[in-house]
């Protein structure tokens, strides 16, 4: 989005809160249908216009600025915080909270996108609509197939790629899943915006889940193995659980029993510190039935093992 185009939207936002009539704004300034143009983006508006609207709003250029600039952020953390209740599988006040958030409203393209992913998360994940519906409106968020051929994303053209990874390992395809190995593994993908290492730490852990049920264990092991590192390195614990897991799984498939065993517990631990009930519960439940160990036997067997090593 164009910045000229931006700051018609946040003029005629301001129009609205301030309950200005769009002629009565536009009077002795431009017409209407100029107006709209600007808002489309097909004509740019200059600095002097948009002085005279801020003088119609009964503000100065520079309140004007710093308010478009704080739009954006604001914008984005109350589209964040939606996404956190589909994070937490709170769909009914995702779906109540982001009615009163208008598409059209949003200033700032990125958000638009952000927002219209989210929707698309939780439509998937509430089955709400048909798949083939969900994954056309993926495609057009991160540009795919194309961007597989990409070396530079945003975080919400990486989120995109992961759902649609998720979607294609379904059917047996891996286009999406392997472009996310690649981009996990490769140092030269630029990254294009500030979120983005704040969602990597999911994206290992998802990538290595998904590598999981497609039985890759070697794959699983080491991507969950980057992952870990990444995620403490940069203090992000959101995926842990996750990628401990994973490691516990993939270690007992390969016959790394004590590795296993080790990573079994840091998961359960790490899911306790989040205090997730969701993530306790299922982690317990089913570490119980890959080992065949309740979380006590488990704590108790990693303590003897430490206390053995040591001696």
């Amino acid at each position: 989005m164009k910045e000229s185009q931006k700051y018609a939207i946040h003029l005629d936002n301001l129009r609205i809160k301030n309950k200005l009539t769009i002629d009565d704004f536009c009077e002795d300034i431009v017409d209407i249908r100029t107006f709209h143009r600007y808002k489309s983006g097909q004509r740019s508006l200059k600095h002097p216009k948009i002085s005279a609207f801020c003088k119609k709003l009964k503000i100065s250029t520079v309140d004007f600025y710093y308010s478009a600039s704080k739009q954006d952020v604001y914008e984005f953390q109350r589209i964040n915080n939606l996404y956190s209740l589909i994070i937490n599988r709170n769909y009914q006040l995702f779906y109540e909270q982001s009615s009163t958030l208008k598409l059209n409203s949003i200033v700032e393209e990125q958000n638009k996108r952000f927002l219209g992913f989210c929707y698309c998360k939780a439509d998937y994940e509430t089955n709400s609509t048909p798949l083939q519906e969900i994954l056309l409106k993926l495609y057009k968020l991160c540009n795919y197939p194309n961007c597989l051929a990409f070396f530079a994303f945003d975080f919400v053209s990486l989120i995109s790629l992961q759902l649609i990874a998720e979607i294609e390992i379904k059917t047996n395809k891996v286009l999406a899943l392997n472009k996310l190995i690649n981009i996990l593994y490769d140092i030269e993908v630029t990254y294009t915006s500030s979120e983005t290492s704040k969602i990597l730490p999911s994206i290992f852990s998802n990538t290595s889940l998904f590598l999981l049920r497609l039985h890759k264990h070697k794959e699983a092991k080491h991507i969950s193995s980057i992952g870990i590192e990444y995620s403490i390195k940069h203090s992000d614990f959101s995926g842990l659980a996750h990628l401990y897991y994973v490691q516990s799984y993939s270690n007992l498939i390969l016959g790394n029993r004590l590795d296993a065993e080790k990573y079994a517990n840091l998961c359960i631990i790490t899911s306790i510190a989040k205090k997730n009930d969701y993530e306790i519960n299922m982690f317990i439940n089913t570490i119980k039935k890959d080992l065949e160990m309740s979380p006590i036997q488990l704590y108790n067997k990693c303590i003897e093992d430490i206390n053995r090593d040591i001696k």
